[in-house]
């Protein structure tokens, strides 16, 4: 008898928590409604500005998703906090409901921004760096596609590096305007070290006579596998930001500026 209940304990645990984080993202998706639909017109207005005019518009898209953390934390009142606890909701549930609500918005961004990026350059409208991460030694369609996925991975790291560092301010306690400055000046600081971080080994590939499109190949892989630490980083992270509020050492939703 024990032991046909005991495997079906985790089991309802699992499932417990499954419906408990999707209504936490149906009721934070309600709550921030203009928040996510403001992003969605604005990743359509982008996506056509970069087919007419160029694909830099596409690349000030996750910018934008950089500033999430800031923009819902934002918008947490006392009055949602109490709905919340109406609705029996955790703290842990809340922040789970958070970090997932950020997460689809940012890959929405994501792959707006690419594929924004992919449209604009093959109507013309593409920048003059367009095609330089990938060799020259493959054909141009697959390159365009290959610098897309590489642009679109590296953007993807610089947002989960933003929410590593700010996610919990914004989590714990109503966030200040410092955290939109904070978070607009780690995306421009991650950018750029990330840059010269990803073309160093590159370069050294390069220099050691390796054939050309091989370092082309391997930037992908690379930076999907950073991706991946990374989004593990953040599950950690965030269980720490849930342990930070249960003990309630930075539970406060005043603007820290």
């Amino acid at each position: 008898m024990s032991t046909s209940t005991r495997p079906g304990a985790p089991t309802e645990t699992a499932a417990s928590r499954r419906r408990a984080l999707r209504r936490a993202l149906v009721v934070d998706l309600r709550l921030n409604a203009d928040r996510f639909g403001g992003t969605l017109v604005t990743c359509g207005l982008f996506l056509l500005l970069s087919v007419v005019l160029t694909d830099a518009f596409a690349g000030l898209l996750p910018l934008w998703a950089a500033l999430a953390w800031y923009r819902y934390g934002r918008a947490d009142t006392v009055e949602r906090k109490e709905l919340r606890v109406s609705l029996g909701m955790s703290r842990a549930d809340r922040v789970r409901g958070r970090v997932t609500l950020i997460a689809l918005e940012s890959l929405v961004i994501l792959l707006v921004a690419g594929a924004a990026s992919l449209l604009a350059t093959a109507l013309g409208n593409g920048s003059s760096l367009a095609g330089t991460m990938a060799s020259t030694a493959i054909p141009s369609g697959a390159a365009l596609v290959l610098e897309s996925v590489i642009t679109t991975l590296g953007a993807a790291v610089i947002l989960l590096l933003v929410g590593i560092w700010v996610g919990g301010d914004c989590l714990t306690h109503r966030p200040g305007r410092s955290m939109a400055v904070l978070s607009v000046l780690l995306f421009g600081l991650t950018a750029v070290l990330g840059g010269s971080v990803l073309s160093l080994p590159l370069v050294v590939l390069t220099t050691f006579g390796v054939d050309e499109t091989v370092p082309s190949l391997l930037a992908p892989l690379g930076l999907l596998v950073v991706v991946v630490l990374l989004a593990l980083l953040l599950r950690a992270r965030m269980h720490a930001w849930i342990r930070q509020l249960d003990s309630g050492a930075r539970q406060r939703l005043e603007p820290s500026a």
